[in-house]
């Protein structure tokens, strides 16, 4: 996913790749849902894992109590909303 400026879309529209683009908006979804930041440790990585499958991964820090979930199925951003509602949040 590429940003720049408004009307220059068209310029970059090439260069986007689906699958990385995809990936992208489900960690940033679980990420923001779990209000990650600089100063919450918090980490999403999506990734497709072949025949159309793909594999989310999410670690949180809730106050010291370590959370690590996965989930694998065919939409990323619906995995998002899997390990979310297994870490106890919502997007």
């Amino acid at each position: 996913m590429l940003q720049v400026r408004a009307g220059e879309q068209a310029l970059v529209a090439g260069a986007n790749h689906g699958p990385s683009s995809l990936a992208l908006e489900a960690e940033r979804a679980v990420t923001r849902a779990l209000a990650g930041g600089c100063s919450v440790p918090v980490a999403a990585h999506a990734a497709p894992i072949g025949d159309g499958r793909w594999r989310m991964l999410a670690y949180a820090d809730h106050d010291g109590v370590i959370s690590l979930e996965q989930a694998d199925g065919d939409d990323p951003l619906a995995l998002a909303d899997v390990v979310l509602t297994a870490l106890g949040a919502t997007t």
